[in-house]
């Protein structure tokens, strides 16, 4: 199954009710056993035992060296928010929540990050202004109070200020501007006056580089390689991936989603620092792949979202194939802090699959998208480090 943006979003749309707690499956197993000793209803109980093996496989399991850097979190719940549906991506902006916000009605959604109340709305479904086809991913702007809402299926980012953002008055946005060239763009950050940075499926290069107003400068980079018989372009496929959130603009983040390769990049594409890898795995992918990366049931899923403070990165991470965890493998409950010369400091275990994260501002709190048991925005006190 080949998964793009729409990919995406379809696996979020077919993920998995709560996984049953261990006990209480073992408590169904004996049931089971104790009250019929038919063959069938034996071999039904043996099944719902394996299943509760392939539940309870779903936390990642690491060498012991780097077990020895795991360290459990329990959040609170800062929002409840009714009216999220399929919250993807958060930023952490001037005392504000700003979530990306797929499913609902308004697309953007602007949250108190101290008390977690919604205080305003931005966007609808459409393809004028203010409005989004397929948003897909929202970054910041350097320092500014400006954030950025990339939708895919338009080639468009739209900016918004938070101050227009939060006074509403009919606003549809400061500026739009669509980007030019080829390719499948999936993740865009912004550069200040050098313009924009993206990655997405190309024939060649790793970087693309945008002027201001959104037309194709160059690939930089190397193209990524995968197996001898891959076509370049189902190798850039296959080595998808996302830009770290952090307004830095002399360098990027680069989180792979299909390997645990995580690396730093300079403007031209020449790779700074690279972190350490917890797992050490490259993309699975079908043999029958030609013009798009067709993944399997064995295609390990990596980093989902990635922030970054001065002294370290954070990289939400999966580490799960569909086959052990089923569509929760597009969350992850793994935050791997590194430091940005590519050491893997601490793994912070959350107490629940999330699909993004973001820093507050005091760099004290991790504030986190969940999906079950219902939509919700979770925070997690951060340890020193």
């Amino acid at each position: 199954m080949a998964y793009g943006a729409a990919g995406e979003q379809s696996l979020m749309n077919q993920r998995r009710e709560h996984t049953p707690t261990r006990d209480a499956l073992n408590r169904k197993c004996s049931r089971v056993r104790a009250r019929d000793k038919h063959a069938f209803l034996v071999l039904l109980a043996t099944g719902i035992c394996a299943f509760s093996g392939l539940a309870f496989a779903q936390q990642v399991q690491y060498d012991v060296a780097t077990t020895r850097l795991l360290q459990p979190l329990t959040g609170t719940v800062l929002s409840d928010d009714d009216e999220l549906t399929q919250p993807t991506q958060v930023i952490a902006i001037g005392g504000k929540l700003v979530v990306l916000d797929r499913g609902a009605d308004h697309v953007v959604r602007i949250y108190d990050a101290s008390k977690g109340n919604r205080i305003a709305t931005f966007g609808r479904h459409g393809q004028g202004p203010g409005e989004f086809a397929g948003a897909w991913d929202l970054f910041r702007s350097g320092s500014s109070r400006t954030i950025w809402v990339l939708d895919v299926s338009l080639r468009r980012v739209t900016a918004l200020t938070l101050d227009s953002l939060l006074s509403g008055n009919g606003y549809r946005g400061d500026a739009h501007l669509t980007f030019s060239g080829d390719g499948s763009l999936q993740s865009v950050r912004a550069l200040g006056d050098r313009g924009f940075v993206g990655t997405g499926t190309y024939a060649r290069g790793r970087l693309a580089m945008y002027s201001r107003s959104g037309t194709f400068v160059r690939m930089v980079g190397d193209t990524p390689r995968g197996a001898p018989r891959w076509a370049p372009v189902v190798a850039q496929d296959a080595y998808a991936a996302r830009l770290g959130n952090d307004g830095v603009t002399d360098r990027v983040v680069v989180a792979y989603r299909w390997t645990d390769r995580l690396e730093v990049l300079d403007l031209q594409g020449a790779r700074v620092a690279s972190m350490d890898r917890p797992l050490g795995f490259e993309p699975i992918i079908s043999a029958q792949s030609t013009s798009r990366a067709a993944f399997t049931l064995d295609s390990r899923r990596a980093y989902l979202s990635t922030v970054s403070t001065d002294r370290h990165i954070y990289a939400l991470f999966s580490g799960r194939t569909e086959r052990e965890a089923g569509t929760d493998n597009s969350f992850g409950r793994d935050v791997l802090v590194f430091s940005w010369n590519g050491r893997l400091q601490r793994i912070l275990r959350l107490d629940t699959d999330v699909i993004a994260i973001a820093i507050d501002e005091s760099g004290r709190a991790l504030d986190t998208l969940a999906h079950e048991p219902a939509p919700r925005i979770l925070r997690y006190g951060l340890p020193d480090m």
